[in-house]
Parts: structure tokens; C-alpha cells; sequence
């Protein structure tokens, strides 16, 4: 039996009471995934659609980690 596991980071962003990553791209490093969220953070907090002192980055942004393990059987 072959078993393969690959590893992947996505950004959740907060958004009308849920968390969603529709529009995340997949990062092979958490702190790939962390550097992205917190350019982000950054962009929105520059644009006026976030206040830094009232919504930290934990509460907008938070990096999901996805785990894919393939097993292989031949018979």
C-alpha cells in the first residue's frame, strides 16, 4: 500500500457572521498563508473597511489547515 499526504494552507476571512474561504488561494506554508492574511489586513485597514483598534486580525482573518491523505491499494 502507497500512501501519499499532502499539506495546505488557506485564509478564512470573516464576513457577515460566517467564515469562509471562497476566495482564498492555497499556500504551502502556514507562514506563507499568515504573511498573505496580514497584507490583507493591511490593505483593508488602509481602505477604511477595517478599524485596527476594534477588530484585530484573529477577528477577520485565521489560516485553515487542510490535510489530504491518498492511500493506494493494489489487488
Amino acid at each position: 500500500m502507497q500512501t501519499e499526504t499532502k499539506t495546505f494552507f488557506t485564509i478564512e476571512v470573516y464576513n457577515r457572521r460566517k467564515w469562509s474561504d471562497k476566495y482564498s488561494c492555497q499556500y504551502s506554508t502556514y507562514e506563507e498563508a499568515a504573511e498573505r492574511a496580514h497584507h490583507l489586513y493591511l490593505e483593508h485597514e488602509k481602505c477604511g473597511n477595517i478599524n485596527s483598534v476594534a477588530e484585530p486580525i484573529h477577528a477577520c482573518y485565521r489560516i485553515k489547515s487542510t490535510i489530504i491523505k491518498t492511500s493506494i491499494l493494489e489487488l
